[in-house]
């Protein structure tokens, strides 16, 4: 190839400069473009990023949330931590290979959930309370928040949800759930005001609500974190927000504690006070906080139908995996911790009346 004297490449300089010829740029890159990373991408960085912090390797990365290591070599390069471009060695190959063989071990081994049976939805409401009813239908069940008996129960005791995330970039996480008092904390207008699937859980212990229970949450929250990777708390299995302040202190919670993540359902819709909030802290932190409106369609919303179906989605609607599972009888076992529907995406999701 020719080499330039210094002469010609002044020349040439000379010429761009004055706009006589034009410089051929170099080839942009994606980010160059301008173009942002999907949000399934820029989350699976947030989760790589975190952790190459905590000093995982990158083959502890790619096993716990099942991708190749290229592509955790290649988001710690996105994200700014280090040199990228490595190639896979044969100890990558190796590891994957191990990794590959062990996975069906791995999700039974972690399904910690006590009881694998849960009822099949029908359509109906087992049982209904007058219209002007304002509490749980079994007040012997609602108990005082107390030191000796965290308010966050572990998921594995709720067949439905399971006590961890089995899969996608969220596996291992740790799921807890909170229960309070169906009615006294829930909107009037909620659709399910009478038919309340609560009215058939006179097992189920309520926590009142109030400052006391604001308190040791926070400090049961803390504890958790601490203690695990990654917590997620499915809010609320019964309630819902009683107040302003209530959703404030989530809010401020999930800024504290950058590994916790939160999922569930609310009877607020947006254009309420209470309603707008819980959107807006969703806007905040929308990669870690999922509670979608109930009886409503379009993202982050939920509606349910008084039929059995086995019909994968309804309108622009996914129906609940888990139930339809049920409805089906497969053998799949279903639940929270190996779907990921409810956090993966804002798609509307339908569920049977049970």
């Amino acid at each position: 190839m020719d080499v330039l004297s210094p002469d010609e490449r002044a020349a040439i300089d000379e010429a761009v400069s004055a706009g006589r010829v034009e410089a051929v740029p170099e080839k942009p890159t994606k980010e160059r473009r301008g173009r942002e990373p999907c949000p399934k991408v820029a989350l699976r960085r947030k989760i790589v990023a975190q952790d190459t912090k905590r000093g995982k390797t990158p083959h502890q990365i790619a096993e716990a949330i099942g991708v190749k290591v290229q592509t955790v070599y290649n988001d710690i390069y996105a994200v700014g931590l280090s040199r990228g471009g490595r190639k896979q060695s044969k100890g990558d190959v190796a590891a994957l290979r191990k990794a590959g063989a062990a996975k069906a071990k791995s999700a039974r081994a972690q399904d910690r959930r006590r009881f694998k049976t849960v009822p099949v939805p029908m359509g109906d409401p087992s049982t209904t309370v007058a219209a002007d009813a304002r509490r749980t239908l079994f007040p012997g069940r609602v108990f005082e928040p107390d030191p000796g008996e965290p308010l966050l129960k572990d998921g594995c005791n709720a067949a439905k949800i399971g006590g961890d995330v089995l899969v996608g970039w969220l596996k291992g996480a740790r799921i807890y759930t909170l229960t309070l008092e169906e009615r006294a904390t829930c909107p009037r207008a909620c659709a399910h005001w009478q038919s309340c699937y609560g009215n058939s859980m006179p097992h189920a212990r309520r926590w009142r609500h109030g400052p006391a229970l604001i308190a040791q949450l926070d400090q049961e929250i803390a504890a958790l974190c601490n203690r695990h990777e990654r917590i997620l708390i499915r809010l609320h299995v019964l309630g819902d927000f009683w107040s302003v302040e209530y959703v404030e202190f989530w809010s401020r919670a999930l800024e504290r504690h950058p590994n916790l993540f939160v999922f569930g359902f609310t009877a607020h819709k947006q254009g309420t006070e209470i309603g707008d909030y819980i959107a807006a802290v969703r806007g905040r932190h929308p990669d870690r906080f999922w509670m979608r409106h109930s009886d409503v369609t379009g993202p982050w919303g939920t509606f349910t139908v008084d039929f059995p179906t086995a019909q994968k989605r309804i309108g622009d609607a996914v129906v609940c995996p888990e139930q339809r599972d049920g409805m089906e009888g497969s053998p799949r076992g279903t639940h929270c911790g190996n779907c990921g529907v409810c956090w993966a995406s804002p798609v509307p999701i339908a569920f049977v009346t049970h």
